[in-house]
């Protein structure tokens, strides 16, 4: 099994998951066909995670991967908050009045944080070079602060979408991995550590309202930790899937569902198959539409 398989499994389990949510919140679709289309969308998040350390392992330039994940978190926030905000169904939606933007940030810590972050950025991975990758991490950390209301429609403002837990994730095992490495002398001991401790900032600061978390982050480390063999890292994705659906969420149901997601990985070949070209795309992409065919069976 390919590479471009393992992508074309999570995608398919996100699209069916992420059709089942935009269609519950617009209030047309509940019942067993709902629980169902959800828990084989639990099946998604760890194949994706484990596409991340697979990535990490093969990619001749992590901080263009990194930037690449960063970018496509700035945008897909405005869609992700567009189809998964249940408001955005409702019937002020499009006739609310004007625009309004603003600031959330609640005290100077997490402005602080984000400086302290984009700083380290700059100097421990761009080398002290400013490029566009640098533009992405900023907007990346100024969005969770900022509130957009259009038209009675929110675009800004609340939860995070997932590529902000996969960046944050690569962030944190490419530091690691750096630390692990840091054997030719202080200047890259703190050099690794300055990105440790940057990794480490971000996820706290967005973590708590990133899809999937803490426990997004602990899976991705793990699947890094467990990677000298594959049945390692499948043994880790059920171990997280119980944690994360039937302890957390107490439900096994979903837990038996994205427990499937070891299969693939088992399965995988290592080869890279056929390119998927406008992966990343497919996020926002499918978001706009689902919002957009949900709202219109709504009315």
């Amino acid at each position: 099994m390919s590479a471009f398989v393992l992508k074309l499994i999570a995608v398919v389990s996100m699209l069916i998951d992420h059709a089942a949510y935009s269609l519950f919140l617009a209030g047309v679709f509940t019942g067993k066909g709902y629980v169902y289309m959800r828990a084989v969308g639990r099946i998604a998040f760890p194949i994706f995670a484990y596409m991340i350390v697979n990535g990490f392992e093969k990619t001749h330039d992590v901080r263009r991967y990194f930037s690449r994940l960063a970018l496509f978190a700035v945008i897909s926030q405005p869609v992700y908050r567009l189809a998964f905000t249940a408001a955005n169904y409702g019937a002020q939606a499009l006739t609310g009045g004007g625009i309004t933007l603003s600031l959330t940030a609640a005290n100077i810590t997490a402005p602080c944080l984000a400086a302290l972050i984009a700083a380290a950025y700059l100097i421990f991975a761009c080398r002290g070079r400013v490029d566009l990758s640098l533009l992405w991490v900023c907007a990346a950390l100024v969005l969770p602060y900022v509130r957009l209301e259009v038209f009675g429609i929110t675009l800004l403002g609340g939860k995070l979408n997932v590529f902000y837990t996969l960046a944050i994730g690569l962030a944190l095992i490419a530091a690691l991995d750096a630390l692990r490495r840091a054997r030719g002398g202080k200047g890259e001991l703190f050099r690794a550590l300055m990105l440790l401790l940057a990794a480490l900032a971000a996820a706290l600061l967005l973590q708590k309202t990133a899809d999937y978390g803490w426990m997004g982050l602990a899976l991705i480390a793990a699947l890094y930790l467990a990677r000298s063999r594959r049945v390692y890292q499948a043994g880790v994705i059920v171990l997280w899937c119980v944690c994360e659906y039937a302890v957390m969420q107490s439900s096994w149901f979903f837990a038996l569902y994205a427990m499937l997601a070891a299969v693939p990985v088992l399965l995988y070949s290592g080869r890279l198959g056929a390119r998927m070209r406008g992966f990343y795309l497919v996020y926002p992409v499918h978001l706009g539409i689902f919002y957009v065919l949900s709202f219109l069976v709504s009315r």
